[in-house]
């Protein structure tokens, strides 16, 4: 019976919209205004992403028991190597909408709350969202892979690695559910390597590789389709890797996209 979980979702919606209304969009104003009035752009830079952080994990805090979903962290041994002003690159599989606030809510626990994103053009215009990110820094792309894409990764990638900050990547470029697996993968589609290409050469940083499995969830693309995951447990499994030349960068998330494709494919 899809009712319950209907209904779930619905006060799921509801607290998100209501934090996204009524708390975050206020303090994103607040500080909106503060580098109006001449605000340092590294430390408005800083606040803007703490604030995305903070608030998308108390909201994922609240969402997760209304949608009975659990989550269990597989953290890696090495990662007492990263120190907390380091730049970090993450890269990750991308199945739905929904995931983002598991992934910034885990950053968070390891201290990574200055993150920003690669994202679609087209997200520049959601609500609140849009905003936030580019104002903490986020980079915004098209899905044809134009050269002013990679130039907004570049300049991107070079003040976040000044700002000692975390730069996230969807290597696949798009949701990986209802679309074939990549060639020689069973469950993510090929990665698209320009945008690391690109990260890897600006930011020289290590890399963390987290691998996020929906365990007894059906399909869900979008965020209206959040039902699907009611009562799943949400698996992210990390590795920490040192910082990878540009040159080898291709090569290097191939291997590790067939070890991440391999630890998703266990799991389900």
């Amino acid at each position: 019976m899809r009712l319950i979980p209907k209904l779930r979702f619905l006060v799921g919606l509801v607290i998100f919209v209501l934090i996204a209304g009524f708390l975050f969009f206020p303090h994103l104003l607040f500080l909106i205004g503060g580098r109006l009035l001449g605000r340092d752009r590294t430390a408005h830079r800083a606040s803007v992403n703490e604030a995305i952080s903070f608030w998308v994990s108390a909201a994922f805090d609240l969402i997760a028991p209304v949608l009975k979903i659990e989550v269990e962290i597989r953290w890696p041994k090495n990662l007492r190597m990263l120190t907390p002003d380091q730049p970090l690159i993450v890269v990750l599989n991308h199945q739905n909408s929904f995931e983002a606030l598991p992934h910034l809510w885990a950053l968070r626990r390891i201290g990574r709350t200055n993150v920003r994103l690669v994202m679609k053009n087209e997200l520049l215009w959601a609500p609140a969202v849009g905003l936030a990110c580019y104002e903490g820094g986020s980079a915004f792309v098209g899905r044809d892979g134009h050269r002013k894409d990679k130039l907004a990764i570049e300049d991107s990638a070079r003040i976040a690695r000044a700002d000692g900050a975390t730069f996230v990547l969807y290597a696949e470029g798009t949701r990986s559910n209802g679309n074939e697996p990549g060639p020689g993968l069973r469950r993510l589609l090929k990665p698209k390597t320009g945008g690391f290409k690109v990260l890897c050469r600006e930011m020289e940083a290590p890399v963390l590789a987290m691998a996020t499995i929906f365990v007894g969830a059906d399909a869900c693309k979008t965020m209206f389709d959040v039902d699907a995951l009611v009562g799943c447990l949400i698996v992210i499994d990390m590795t920490l890797s040192p910082p990878v030349h540009h040159e080898q960068a291709s090569e290097w998330l191939h291997d590790e996209w067939r070890r991440m494709d391999q630890v998703v494919s266990d799991v389900q």
